[in-house]
């Protein structure tokens, strides 16, 4: 980069970039590119978009770890049931764990190899989430070691407090909420509810396969992860995207966690905002190829990469990938636009 070239990026450009992004801390962003993302400190590096969304993703895969690990310590806080005997399972995985600790030492002392130092951080989170899965007893008796060793990794190599203690202030509000606290219950039954209706509603627009109540329900959702709540629809087939697959009266329990805040836009909201902008008048089937049609109108610029077959988006322009929900909704959406030819 160079000011010469006008090729460069400011703090406040960057800042507001990874902000949209949905990066709760744009700063650890950059430090995780830095450490681990840019080659050696004593090479050239270059900066790119990209990779700051790489780093991005990276970073909220460890976070979610702490969050999760969090979750399941003050779930089973008041269990007596487990065991506190470490099996020889538990004591191989552990050993494992201070195997790749050790490693992440040496790497910061092999003339700061932060590329192996993020390696081994994540193998930690890799070989663990398996075995806390299939082990409750592994998730209350070694999962406090382990989330203690990985928060001392990050402090090291100067991680601030909103990646280091990722999940504590989650914790202590389910904590709270398993007390039943006066101020913090009336959260959760505020949630609670919250999430209870939409899965009504959710239900009701399956059953009469009303898409504008599933573009909704997916609104709602998209909202509420990008606030830190991740709601999870047990028992309706996945997301809206039009599913009928749920049309049983049979109520279901809506399922919801606390998440890494997830900037995600609706599409509805994209797509209105798109009206918005563009001047130009609606399309007509006449008008565009079936190939083209989301490369176009109000769905230009919201894709990258799209299937050569089907003419479907792969990525959004962001570089995440088309869940198949969205797939579905947006097969639906062009199929309605070409009957009318």
């Amino acid at each position: 980069m160079s000011k010469s070239l006008k090729n460069f990026v400011t703090v406040r450009e960057y800042w507001a970039r990874q902000e949209e992004r949905g990066s709760g801390s744009p700063g650890d962003d950059f430090r995780l590119w830095c450490l681990g993302l840019s080659g050696r400190y004593r090479g050239s590096a270059t900066f790119s978009f990209e990779s700051l969304e790489e780093a991005l993703n990276i970073r909220t895969q460890i976070v979610q770890f702490l969050m999760d690990a969090e979750e399941i310590l003050t779930k089973g806080k008041d269990d007596k049931s487990h065991n506190c005997v470490w099996s020889q399972h538990d004591l191989q995985l552990f050993q494992s764990i201070l195997n790749a600790r050790r490693n992440c030492h040496e790497a910061l002392l092999n003339d700061l190899d932060g590329a192996t130092f993020l390696k081994q951080l994540l193998q930690i989170i890799k070989i663990t989430k398996p075995h806390l899965r299939t082990s409750i007893n592994a998730a209350h008796t070694i999962l406090p070691n382990i989330t203690a060793i990985v928060r001392e990794l990050l402090s090291v190599v100067g991680f601030t407090d909103a990646t280091v203690h990722a999940g504590r202030r989650q914790r202590h509000l389910l904590s709270s909420l398993n007390d039943n606290d006066g101020n913090t219950n009336a959260t959760k039954n505020a949630i609670d509810e919250l999430v209870s209706f939409r899965s009504r509603v959710r239900r009701h627009g399956l059953r009469n396969k009303d898409e504008s109540l599933l573009e909704l329900c997916d609104d709602v959702r998209a909202a509420t992860a990008a606030k830190g709540v991740e709601i999870q629809d047990i028992g309706g087939g996945g997301g809206g995207g039009g599913s009928s697959e749920d049309t049983s009266t049979t109520t279901t329990t809506p399922s919801w966690r606390f998440c890494v805040p997830k900037q995600t836009p609706p599409l509805s909201a994209v797509s209105s905002s798109k009206r918005r902008q563009s001047p130009s008048p609606p399309l007509r089937p006449e008008t565009v190829s079936f190939m083209e049609y989301f490369q176009v109108g109000v769905y230009e610029g919201q894709f990258k990469e799209f299937d050569d077959e089907t003419g479907l988006p792969v990525t959004h322009v962001d570089g995440r990938e088309v869940s198949n929900n969205l797939k579905k909704k947006l097969i639906k959406k062009r199929d309605k636009f070409f009957k009318s030819r």
